[in-house]
Order: C-alpha cells, then structure tokens, then sequence
C-alpha cells in the first residue's frame, strides 16, 4: 500500500493491460490538485498519478524538503531532498504495479522543487525513470557529481521549461541543467518563457507535444 495520497486518471489500456505512466512532482507549499490540471492536456493513453508531498506546510499546503528563507536566499534541505528521492523510489515502483504501468515507459513531471526531485530521479535511476519534465527547477549539484557513473543515461528522454522572470529558481539555473545534460549526451527539449515562477499555457502546449511524441497510438 502506497504511504503517499495520490490521486489518479487511468489511461487507456493497451492490448497487453499496460498504460505509459506519467507522476506528477508539486512544488512548495503546494499539493496534487496543483499539477493535476495538466491531466486533462495530458494524452488519454497515460495514466496520470499526482503525489502528495510528506512534509506538512499548513492547510493544503506540502512539502519534499524544508526550505530555509532566513538569509535572503533559499537554502533546501539536502538531507530531506534525498530522503524524498528514496521514498519515491519506493513508492514509484509499487504504483506502476498497482495502475498497471508499463514499467519501461515511465514519465515524472516536476514544478519547482518537484521538479528537482524529477530530474534527480531520472538522472540517478534512469532505470525507473525514461522520461523528465523539469518545469522550473534545477539539478541538485551532488546529482551532478553521480550522474556519470550510469553508463545508461543517453536514453533519458528530458524537457526542461523555465521562465525568464523566475525570481525563486532563477533562469540560470535551467541554462546550467542544459548545459550539464548536453555534456552528458542528452540534447533537451529546452524552452525559455517570458513569465514569472509559474507554468504557463504555451509551456503546457508544449510539454503536451513532449509527452504526446513519446505516446504509442
């Protein structure tokens, strides 16, 4: 049984009952109804899982890993950003069994610090992990230092989205990932929007293209 809340749309299964699999990763201080709208742009042929974070914010309000503001900047919690990462591990493959999710056709999207964790997981686990929609984040510098060890990662199938305005995880951050991911081999599906922290609606087009390219008909 799964220790995270979730909430699902099962896709149209296949002849042999299997479904691809797109998770959905909120960000800070938010929850799964957040991400979940996507799922109505997402192709019918996926089944849609959105997870509930652990920590606990406020009403409504969850979390991957603490977050502390107190300089100015935001500073996360590396221990409890690993912690996630383990958890979802854990939890990622019990749900691919339970919705009957082909296990070689796995999508994560992410938003902010989901987003993190998204791209974390594929980095580290392409096994799990084919496919990453990194909207708004960034790659955790100790990601970048393991990543080389997985002879594998060529086949990571990646989309980074990011505004030019973001204040919170600054647009830097996304040109650096793509950079990093080119010198590994990967050549992202790399888009840069006019917007502040947050998912616009040409970014969903286009991360609907992304997903619908690696959807079987």
């Amino acid at each position: 049984m799964s220790t995270l809340h979730t909430i699902v749309r099962t896709g149209v299964a296949r002849a042999d009952g299997t479904t691809p699999g797109c998770f959905l990763l909120h960000g800070y201080g938010a929850n799964p109804e957040d991400l979940f709208d996507l799922s109505a742009h997402i192709p019918s042929t996926y089944t849609v899982v959105a997870l509930r974070a652990p920590l606990v914010l406020g009403p409504m309000q969850y979390a991957w890993f603490s977050i502390d503001f107190s300089t100015g900047k935001p500073v996360g919690n590396m221990d409890e950003a690993k912690q996630a990462i383990t958890l979802l591990l854990s939890e990622i493959p019990h749900l691919i069994a339970l919705h009957h999710i082909d296990p070689h056709d796995v999508a994560v999207v992410g938003f902010s610090q989901g987003a993190m964790l998204a791209i974390a997981l594929g980095l580290t686990h392409p096994e799990v992990v084919h496919r990453v929609g990194m909207l708004s984040g960034r790659i955790f510098p100790y990601v970048e230092e393991e990543v080389s060890a997985h002879a594998d990662i060529r086949t990571l199938d990646v989309f980074v989205g990011h505004g030019t305005d973001d204040r919170m995880v600054p647009i830097d951050h996304a040109r650096r990932a793509r950079t990093f991911l080119a010198g590994m081999g990967l050549h992202a599906d790399y888009h840069e929007y006019a917007a502040p922290h947050t998912i616009t609606p040409d970014e969903i087009e286009d991360l609907v293209h992304w997903l619908t390219k690696g959807a079987p008909m």
